[in-house]
């Protein structure tokens, strides 16, 4: 009959690690996991060209997994890295993108922040709805309820959630018969002298201490990855637009420096 606190926080924690994991694989981070089983097991393959071109993508993965440098290519990694060289890129805010999409592939990148951005609402929305709950308790109180209502249960009075009505000890001795099984069965834990009432009223106030602050540490656990997702997501939406641009900048340089080199080669010639 009684009712904690933070039950079912844990559904939460099951689906957001769930999500988590759905961003893995859609990011790419689980081939790099059973890259690290396989090696220690020389688990590989024996085409040469494949276990080359295995190879590069496990340089890549490390990559991203020292210094946050989500690419495609190796000549993508060089250009990130020219890119920070010249400062157009912050090595602090590169890190961020761990877990986010590769950069460079187009300009803005919104469809594949598609799941990032599900995690972001599931997070704020896991936050909230944990305050509530805290809003509800009351410290050093017991939270019981039926179908007739809830009501707080202290070591000195009962209050009526519903009505917004407390109850001390007398008033529960001179209880009206009329009143909701619910404020009955709260008073009689609050006025008997069973010692089995008393300790099973004392541990469930105990359990929802407890659970008090494991709950608001949960809600302010969601605050906080909701944060750092939207942040990591504004963070690659500039990191990602200004490599976009620069690669695009850098190839056409090349590309014109190649025209002129083949001209002056031509002259020459």
């Amino acid at each position: 009959m009684f009712s904690y606190l933070g039950d079912g926080i844990e559904h939460l924690y099951k689906i957001l690690w769930l999500l988590i994991a759905l961003q893995l694989i859609m990011s790419g981070g689980i081939g790099f996991l059973f890259r690290l089983i396989a090696k220690p097991l020389q688990i590989g393959f024996n085409n040469r060209k494949i276990r080359e071109m295995d190879l590069q993508l496990s340089d890549l993965q490390l990559l991203r997994l020292y210094h946050g440098i989500n690419v495609s290519t190796i000549e993508d990694a060089e250009l990130v890295a020219l890119a920070i060289s010249r400062n157009k890129l912050r090595p602090q805010k590169v890190w961020l993108m761990l877990f986010c999409p590769i950069i460079g592939k187009t300009k803005h990148g919104k469809f594949e922040l598609f799941l990032m951005g599900f995690i972001f609402t599931y997070c704020m929305f896991s936050a909230c709805y944990i305050a509530k709950d805290v809003s509800k308790l009351r410290h050093n109180s017991a939270l019981i309820s039926d179908g007739s209502g809830s009501a707080f249960i202290s070591e000195i009075y009962v209050r009526d959630i519903k009505k917004n009505k407390s109850f001390n000890r007398s008033d529960c001795k001179i209880i009206s018969e009329r009143s909701s099984s619910i404020i009955k069965t709260a008073c009689k834990y609050l006025i008997t002298d069973d010692p089995y009432l008393k300790k099973e009223l004392s541990l469930a106030i105990e359990k929802n201490n407890n659970n008090l602050a494991i709950t608001i540490f949960t809600s302010l656990f969601f605050l906080f990855m909701a944060c750092l997702i939207a942040y990591s997501y504004l963070a690659y939406r500039e990191i990602n637009n200004t490599f976009y641009e620069f690669k695009k900048a850098e190839c056409k340089h090349n590309k014109i420096k190649k025209y002129k080199d083949a001209f002056k080669n031509k002259i020459r010639n």
